[in-house]
């Protein structure tokens, strides 16, 4: 009975990660631009900026539009700053390929840096999504809205609360699963002293 209870409960534990963690991750991203696929590239949903009008017109109808990328909305841009300091470089509206017009992209030096990008232009992997890589670890690019329209977006932050979740969900099932070694260890050297007596 035990046995069984065990099984369970790890089995419990794995569909606790699936849906709570995993899951509502990938569903985002497919929701917002997909995945590119291993070793290779995906099309992007949006049109690069066009050599005649490389900047948009910027409209407060975009200001509350949900971002391409999901992610954290901060109220303003010194919450973020307070904690990491200044970007080293500002790139404006418009002048990044591949990233919609409104979005002045803060960036700084790192891997969140690189995650921020994969994350604008939509090249993202389904291994990022998994608990064996480090970019499951970080959040998502936040983002502050400025009245003019323009979106300010910042790296990714490093989530403790998620590692730390993750460690006691793996050290369950790692706990278990040696119990069950070693109770049927316990069950063979039974055995093999009572065929011997």
């Amino acid at each position: 009975m035990k046995i069984i209870f065990k099984r369970l409960f790890v089995f419990f534990i794995t569909v606790l990660v699936v849906f709570f963690f995993i899951a509502p991750e990938f569903l985002e991203a497919r929701k917002g631009g997909g995945f590119r696929s291993f070793g290779g590239s995906r099309s992007r949903s949006f049109s690069s900026p066009s050599k005649k009008n490389a900047t948009p017109p910027i409209s407060r109808s975009t200001q509350r539009q949900k971002t391409s990328f999901g992610g954290k909305r901060l109220t303003n841009a010194n919450e973020y700053k307070a904690k990491y300091g200044q970007p080293r470089k500002v790139s404006q509206p418009g002048q990044i390929s591949g990233v919609p017009g409104n979005y002045r992209i803060n960036q700084y030096s790192g891997f969140s840096n690189g995650l921020m990008m994969g994350y604008l232009m939509g090249q993202t992997s389904w291994l990022w999504f998994m608990p064996f890589h480090p970019a499951f670890y970080y959040t998502r690019p936040q983002y502050v809205e400025n009245p003019d329209g323009t979106i300010d977006v910042y790296p990714p932050t490093f989530d403790w609360g998620k590692l730390f979740i993750t460690l006691i969900i793996v050290g369950a099932i790692v706990y278990y699963i040696i119990k069950i070694i070693q109770r049927k260890k316990l069950a063979s050297r039974a055995t093999s002293q009572s065929s011997f007596s």
